[in-house]
């Protein structure tokens, strides 16, 4: 249904939306509430965050550029255990530092 609803709104109106949205949107649809020209549904990402989408209904997006910046970046994580006062100490010590400055 997602996938359908991607596709349905992509040959409609020409506007491809991410998986995400295309839920919202076919859950309004099933209800009958887009027929009555009530309905806001936002968006709430681009559909290039979702290549495995837009690939199985063979539309390809272009990608914003601000977006395509991002795969030239290096990666950077840190492992903690699946512990909440991990993750909170964590934190408490990045907060200070979460100034661009490193």
């Amino acid at each position: 249904q997602t996938l359908a609803t991607m596709r349905k709104w992509h040959e409609a109106h020409g506007y491809l939306l991410c998986p995400h949205s295309a839920v919202g949107v076919h859950a309004a649809d099933s209800l009958s509430m887009l027929q009555k020209g009530r309905t806001v549904c936002l968006a709430t990402a681009h559909p290039a965050k979702f290549p495995e989408a837009t690939e199985r209904l063979g539309i390809e997006g272009e990608l914003p550029k601000e977006l395509a910046a991002l795969a030239d970046l290096p990666m950077r994580f840190i492992l903690l255990k699946n512990d909440l006062e991990a993750v909170q100490s964590y934190m408490k010590t990045r907060i200070p530092t979460m100034d661009g400055k490193e």
